[in-house]
């Protein structure tokens, strides 16, 4: 399906919540969603292509994507994004501005960028959900991301319990020794802790628990 509107987009979203989970899109045009609700998409495993385009002005559930299960998502940006999870929601998912978790083997973002935007845990009290990302959040599964970007954005945590977040990727809980990131870089970006010391905070450009992943050309 062409997507070149927010109507459309919106109805892409719909579809994957309704369980088409094997859709595939490509944008045609910019898209502005101020204004608009996203839904939370789960389970994807089509090809989402931005095909050099960008979305802007959104705030999402766990992610652009919440969940993917073997799908790709690639030449993408989104601009001024935000999360709306509350700390409760924390308590069992993860958070990534472009994809929130990953579940299954052979899921790929490629040049992909997030630009201009925040995550922001604040509220003291957050659990300890564990792997939060600017771009990804966590990857229970092997991974490629290739060719990706995070630009002057923040990721802010002023909890009270334990985090791992990272600017690419939140962490790598993947059992399998085969998730590669590769080809990325971050700047003017900050990851922000205000917490205490010893609550256990594992930061970077990969996250806490970043087992199993190759690391090639930051």
């Amino acid at each position: 399906y062409q997507i070149g509107t927010a109507a459309e987009l919106l109805w892409f979203g719909q579809q994957v919540a309704d369980r088409y989970y094997s859709i595939w899109a490509t944008l045609t045009a910019d898209i502005n969603m101020e204004g608009e609700s996203w839904p939370t998409l789960a389970r994807y495993r089509g090809t989402f292509d931005g095909a050099g385009h960008t979305i802007s002005n959104l705030t999402i559930p766990e992610g652009f994507v919440s969940q993917l299960a073997g799908g790709t998502i690639k030449n993408l940006t989104l601009k001024n994004f935000s999360s709306k999870v509350s700390k409760e929601q924390l308590n069992s998912k993860s958070v990534g501005l472009l994809l929130g978790e990953n579940t299954a083997s052979g899921t790929r973002i490629v040049n992909c960028d997030v630009v201009d935007s925040a995550l922001n845990f604040q509220a003291a009290g957050y659990p300890d959900s564990g792997k939060n990302g600017l771009l990804v959040g966590r990857s229970k599964a092997a991974i490629l991301i290739d060719g990706c970007t995070i630009a002057n954005s923040t990721l802010y945590e002023a909890s009270s319990m334990g985090y791992r977040f990272g600017g690419i990727l939140g962490g790598n809980t993947a059992s399998e020794y085969d998730s590669v990131v590769r080809n990325c870089n971050m700047w003017n970006t900050y990851l922000l802790s205000y917490r205490n010391p010893e609550s256990g905070t594992n930061y970077g450009l990969i996250g806490g628990e970043g087992n199993a992943v190759t690391v090639e050309n930051f």
